[in-house]
């Protein structure tokens, strides 16, 4: 159903930007740092995951790649009634989960999954301050954009830690 989400994180564009320096401040880094750091390695894990053709998921594999409680997991199944996890029910979980993937997850799905982000898409998804985004956007001269060119628009967004 959404599987496009997971699966939009291109290995060519990623590639391009591994090498990025820190600026001249220790503690300064971009957001395509971050993003590629915490946030591509648990996509590319769901991906994985999704990809091998399994047609039911442990609970505690739910509980690792999603980052949450067992307990959070079987909460859900409850709800749902349902007592074997498909693809899509691990989907409606991820959907559901309160780690940082999963709320990503349910922001992208808020926002309809769209085929072209603006700016207000991505500071809403990934939690970013608009003004930054809106920023990045003017730097490449755009108003719209594809997941492909997210690293490029998270290289232009400066942030401390």
């Amino acid at each position: 159903m959404y599987y496009y989400y997971i699966t939009s994180v291109h290995e060519n564009s990623i590639t391009e930007f591994k090498n990025i320096t820190r600026g001249n401040n220790k503690n300064d880094c971009t957001y395509l740092e971050l993003y590629l750091e915490n946030i591509v390695p648990r996509l590319q894990s769901i991906d994985l995951k999704l990809k091998s053709g399994a047609c039911e998921f442990k609970v505690s594999e739910v509980c690792e790649l999603l980052e949450i409680s067992e307990a959070k997991v079987q909460e859900q199944l409850r709800q749902l009634n349902i007592t074997v996890i498909t693809p899509d029910v691990f989907l409606t979980i991820m959907q559901g989960a309160d780690s940082e993937i999963g709320k990503m997850y349910a922001r992208e799905i808020e926002c309809h999954s769209p085929i072209t982000y603006t700016a207000e898409n991505i500071a809403y998804i990934y939690q970013l301050d608009l003004n930054l985004v809106k920023k990045s956007f003017e730097k490449l001269n755009a108003k719209e954009i594809t997941s492909y060119m997210l690293p490029s628009i998270f290289s232009n967004i400066h942030i401390g830690y």
